[in-house]
């Protein structure tokens, strides 16, 4: 009888940390598929400020949003066949860990043409990568 007992609070325990395992995924996958949107939607307002910061003008500022655009679109191009030949989790964490770094060196850009760069060849792709393997 007893280990009738210990067999079911284990399933018990077992369904219980399924549960949650899955409430935190998709809890997480939620919030890393919002990323794209969310960071353009907080990027868009700043544009003006960009301008006042780097001294420079509108039209670079605006080439630094275009950059980003179109580095997501290539970004998908390239990133959804590698993510369908590896496997979802190992371009993730490889791309969270990139999306982070480069965010950094965005902080410290020291003008428009290095945010511009950073912008067009390191950030887009492992937010693409966050996009799409999500």
């Amino acid at each position: 009888m007893e280990i009738v007992s210990t067999h079911k609070e284990n399933n018990n325990n077992n369904m219980s940390q399924q549960k949650n395992s899955k409430l935190f995924l998709i809890i997480l996958l939620g919030t890393m598929s919002a990323f794209g949107p969310f960071i353009i939607d907080l990027y868009l307002p700043s544009l003006p400020e960009l301008k006042e910061y780097f001294n420079t003008t509108p039209a670079l500022t605006q080439v630094s949003l275009m950059t980003a655009m179109i580095g997501m679109a290539v970004g998908q191009l390239i990133l959804g066949p590698v993510s369908d030949k590896v496997g979802r989790k190992k371009p993730l964490v490889i791309s969270l860990i990139i999306f982070t770094l480069t965010s950094v060196a965005l902080i410290f850009a020291p003008n428009i043409h290095v945010l511009i760069t950073l912008l067009c060849s390191l950030e887009p792709l492992p937010l693409t990568s966050i996009v799409v393997v999500n």
